[in-house]
């Protein structure tokens, strides 16, 4: 009867070379199958070969604009390229209709009604702005995504807070667009809610359909709606609110790093009329609607 032995001599090693090393403790070499692959595909890019570079990009000096979008400030910051394609060149990548932004554009729009059912004197209930959201979800709603009715519970859940924290305000509505000098040039913005309290305090509002984050404060556009409103209501305190009607919370913000923040829409519009449209490589490149014309060597 033959006798069993047990080896005990070490596995030899792959001779697949180099070897990655992923932690102190564990090594891993390219997959076997990759050379395999290469009957299928033209060619294999190793995740070490890959450069996050860009091409040398020519400058396109633009003519300063009567008046800059706050939020194409805020595009430009994030990447100057996305700024390119999608203002100085006008092209409009395709509508994102996930259920996602469905759901909360129905609620966005639903609580706009509420706002100016309140300015026209009209007494507004929960009831009454539950209906609404119905009108609104029939039309533009996700109503074929299959956790749908999750999205309408959450959906009216937020509209009926919202229309009782808004009835319940004894301001008065302003609706005006808000308007900063920076660096010699006009920068507007409009606020999701404004209204003057009977105190004569300004209060400016943005809503937040998502959730509440410890971060909101750090924004931007914050310290924008701080000196705007300074500049624009002279002598009346700004007072600066997130509205998350989620929670039915209306979250007091101080606006963070204000210089800072000032000196991001002094510089984005110095790179603007500079031309400098250089790609700015992110993780977030893959989700940009410019993804595959763009210059960066992430895209490519």
């Amino acid at each position: 009867m033959p006798v069993l032995r047990r080896s005990f001599a070490r596995p030899r090693r792959s001779q697949h070379k180099p070897l990655r090393r992923y932690t102190p403790n564990q090594t891993c070499g390219p997959s076997k199958f990759l050379s395999d692959l290469g009957t299928v595909l033209p060619q294999v890019r190793r995740l070490q070969q890959r450069r996050i570079a860009t091409t040398e990009a020519r400058l396109v000096p633009q003519a300063p604009r009567e008046e800059y979008e706050e939020r194409h400030l805020q595009l430009y910051d994030d990447c100057p390229a996305r700024y390119r394609y999608e203002v100085v060149d006008g092209l409009r990548g395709p509508r994102d209709a996930s259920a996602y932004l469905k759901f909360h554009g129905c609620v966005r729009r639903v609580i706009a009604w509420i706002e100016t059912q309140r300015q026209s004197g009209i007494a507004m209930t929960a009831d009454a702005a539950a209906r609404q959201l119905r009108s609104e979800w029939n039309e533009h709603g996700p109503l074929q995504y299959p956790y749908e009715p999750i999205f309408w519970r959450a959906a009216e859940e937020m509209v009926r807070r919202a229309a009782g924290i808004i009835a319940a305000e004894q301001g008065a509505s302003i609706d005006v667009q808000w308007r900063l000098t920076i660096s010699g040039r006009p920068v507007v913005a409009m606020p999701d809610r404004v209204t003057q309290a009977q105190s004569g305090e300004i209060i400016v509002q943005r809503l937040r359909t998502g959730r509440k984050t410890k971060n909101e404060p750090t924004k931007a556009i914050w310290a924008f709606f701080e000196a705007a409103g300074r500049a624009m209501f002279l002598g009346r305190p700004v007072r600066l609110e997130a509205f998350y009607p989620a929670i039915g919370e209306l979250a007091g913000i101080s606006p963070e790093d204000r210089d800072k923040s000032l000196e991001m829409y002094e510089s984005a519009i110095a790179g603007i009329e500079r031309g400098e449209f250089t790609p700015n490589p992110s993780r977030d490149c893959p989700s940009c609607p410019y993804y595959f014309i763009c210059t960066s060597e992430v895209a490519r």
